[in-house]
């Protein structure tokens, strides 16, 4: 799934689990070290175009380190798959920075070298 317009939720065939794959790159002239990818699935409060995540309630995060891009260097990585339920409305935040690996799920702008995606996704039931 690519990046879906701002404000639309993206519906995925019944499953039980999603994959994030993020294409990583070193757009600059210098080396970016201790890069680090995240992703969680923080199911949504209400019903609709108007759901919102919840605060506290993550469904699932995962986090891996990769490392060090020359400049002008890209990485497609892979995160493990994340637990989601069918019939369910989820937000699911991607994110990328530096520095040390999150203990939890990334759900604000990482500090330093980074970006956050936010993408509002909904499992059709089975």
């Amino acid at each position: 799934m690519q990046l879906p317009p701002s404000g639309s939720t993206s519906v995925l065939p019944p499953t039980q689990s999603v994959s994030v794959v993020l294409v990583v790159a070193d757009s600059g002239n210098v080396p970016i070290s201790d890069i680090w990818a995240s992703a969680a699935v923080v199911p949504a409060i209400g019903t609709g175009s108007g759901a919102k995540a919840g605060p506290t309630a993550v469904e699932h995060a995962t986090a891996v380190r990769i490392g060090r891009l020359a400049p002008g260097a890209s990485v497609v990585v892979t995160l493990p798959s994340l637990k989601v339920r069918t019939g369910r409305q989820y937000t699911l935040w991607a994110a990328i920075g530096t520095g040390k690996l999150p203990d939890g799920p990334v759900t604000q702008q990482p500090a330093g070298a980074g970006q956050l995606d936010e993408v509002r996704i909904k499992v059709a039931s089975g």
